[in-house]
């Protein structure tokens, strides 16, 4: 039983030397990269500005859309049917 207690700790040893040893790595590499200066322009991301002019698209679509099938059903008497209230009252 002490063998296997002995073998236990070496190995929750090893395994925590080795974690804190890629820890410190990956911290001494985030930390170079922080500290790092670059000249130039700043990157330009393209999706900062592409996202939201899509969802925008979207959206802008979709309210026009929208509101055509609200003004063509209220304007016309033969399109006043159950079916298209409720399209009307979902939209």
């Amino acid at each position: 039983m002490a063998e296997a207690d002995g073998l236990l700790d070496e190995m929750l040893t090893l395994s925590w030397e080795s974690l804190n040893l890629s820890s410190l790595a990956n911290w001494t590499q985030t930390n170079e990269s922080l500290n790092r200066t670059e000249s130039g322009p700043p990157p330009f991301l393209t999706d900062a500005w592409l996202v939201p002019l899509f969802f925008a698209l979207i959206m802008l679509v979709g309210l026009i859309g929208n509101s055509l099938v609200i003004y063509v059903i209220s304007k016309h008497r033969q399109m006043r049917t159950a079916t298209n209230f409720y399209i009307v009252i979902i939209c």
